[in-house]
């Protein structure tokens, strides 16, 4: 399947998705559709609408918006008023500088911020949680990274703030996915839908759930 497109969204949920991420783009309209490679609209390109559209009966399903150029709010408020989405879609793609600008005109929908190292030392407790309050304070609900990124420091800086969601991404492997499931994250993204639901099923998982420390 081509990633990133209707078909590839139909397939992920046909083996265990609960959520979709998505790259979302515009065109000259203020249209969006899926991205197509990086952030580009082709010929092939498929209307955000008509993913919202495919899943109606399926109201648990969220919706990760990987934003690669702001969508109109109002073209995202109307969609989310005609399938009911407000609770369920997660804009994402920003970095903490970027949820000032964003905060207020997309305060209708949760926000994720993609943490880096770089700009912060998962290694230091206090400037992980510095930096966690400020994501929330402006409107922040989520948090992504990579399992290689998280530190027992930031674990520690979000279990102490509790009210930002922890999303963790890259993950591939079932030895991943089970490192990734002891965090106790709120959401795994991984391209193996269907290895990851079917080890969130196993005696494994259940065991490691009953016993995780958070």
């Amino acid at each position: 399947t081509v990633k990133n497109s209707l078909l590839a969204a139909q397939k992920n949920v046909r083996n265990g998705s609960y959520a979709l991420e998505l790259n979302v783009t515009i065109n000259t309209k203020g249209v969006p559709y899926l991205a197509d490679g990086p952030e580009y609209i082709t010929g092939s390109s498929v209307k955000l609408e008509s993913v919202f559209e495919s899943f109606t009966d399926m109201g648990y399903l969220r919706y990760i918006l990987n934003l690669k150029n702001l969508i109109p709010p109002e073209t995202l408020i109307e969609l989310a008023e005609r399938y009911s989405l407000f609770d369920r879609i997660i804009l994402a793609g920003f970095t903490p500088k970027d949820l000032e600008k964003v905060s207020e005109p997309y305060n209708n929908f949760m926000l994720c911020v993609d943490l880096d190292p770089q700009t912060v030392d998962f290694s230091d407790q206090k400037a992980c949680r510095d930096l966690l309050m400020e994501c929330s304070d402006w409107g922040a609900s989520a948090v992504r990274c990579s399992l290689d990124q998280i530190t027992d420091d930031m674990r520690q800086a979000l279990y102490i703030i509790n009210q930002l969601r922890l999303i963790i991404c890259d993950v591939h492997s079932d030895y991943a996915m089970y490192h990734a499931l002891s965090l106790n994250p709120n959401m795994v993204i991984t391209d193996q839908p269907e290895l990851l639901y079917n080890l969130m099923l196993s005696q494994d998982y259940l065991d490691l759930n009953m016993n995780s420390a958070f």
